[in-house]
């Protein structure tokens, strides 16, 4: 029998628009404007992207990378990864998938992530950060990864709370 080998990706899914959208709150060109609806329109754009985003499932990961794959490299490339390549796990707040694929194949899948700019109509940037050959290894690299942003987020909390007693 013979057994076949896989590569496991973690990946992030990064919107630029969420953070341009609220880099456009405190750009001076929105001053000009009434504040109530400048805002109000900042706001109502965060909404419709952040629905949007919860609607993302694993389906649709995997449907935005395949269409990649077969736009860079054909249809040889969709063909050969008929049975392998698979969203295996994917967190909506996070951000974080991991993603199975045949290890021959697994340079192109690398690329069409990287590559692909939308995801359920979505504009969004892929990023794949680790590459392992199981997926127990993914899930080590995930937690680490969870960890440092919480400890970031955290910190960041703590440093505007210090500053607003200062003032």
């Amino acid at each position: 029998m013979v057994r076949i080998k896989h590569r496991w990706f973690l990946c992030e899914m990064v919107f630029p628009d969420l953070y341009s959208i609220h880099e456009e709150e405190d750009n001076t060109a929105l001053i000009v404007e009434s504040n109530a609806t400048a805002f109000g329109r900042v706001k109502e754009k965060k909404k419709a992207i952040a629905n949007k985003v919860e609607e993302i499932t694993e389906g649709h990961l995997t449907q935005a990378v395949r269409r990649r794959m077969e736009r860079t490299f054909g249809t040889y490339a969709k063909g050969s990864l008929a049975g392998g390549f698979r969203v295996k796990y994917f967190n909506n707040e996070s951000g974080l998938f991991i993603v199975k694929t045949p290890r021959e194949q697994s340079v192109m899948v690398r690329n069409a992530i990287t590559l692909t700019t939308r995801v359920h109509a979505i504009p969004c940037i892929l990023r794949c950060f680790h590459v392992g050959g199981s997926i127990e290894q993914c899930k080590k690299v995930a937690l680490e990864y969870d960890q440092k942003s919480l400890t970031k987020k955290a910190n960041l909390k703590r440093l505007r709370e210090a500053n607003v007693t200062r003032r």
